[in-house]
């Protein structure tokens, strides 16, 4: 899950796995419950810090035209503390939502 621009031995798998997919699940499930039929697909960018800290996160591409969804998703990867990447890292979340 994820694409890590550099650096490319950046391993943000298990993070991803074990402390955001289930935050990202929630954000879906609150924005469904407000939006009923809601889905598509969205491409989250994020920056990793050399602390292992997000330092931003941007809706590169989304067809979910719903800020809700990307505002708590933007504070779910803000909140949570990736491995240190041995410098900065970029990384791209393909992410695709539906009932």
């Amino acid at each position: 899950m994820g694409e890590v621009v550099s650096p490319a031995n950046f391993n943000v798998t298990s993070t991803l796995n074990d402390l955001v997919l289930p935050q990202l699940t929630s954000c879906y499930t609150d924005a469904l419950a407000a939006t009923p039929g809601l889905h598509g697909k969205m491409l989250v960018s994020f920056n990793v810090s050399e602390q292992g800290v997000v330092t931003s996160a941007t809706e590169t591409k989304s067809t979910t035209n719903n800020p809700a969804l990307f505002a708590c998703i933007q504070a779910a990867l803000i909140a949570t503390t990736f491995p240190k990447p041995g410098g900065t890292a970029t990384v791209n979340v393909p992410l695709v939502f539906r009932p």
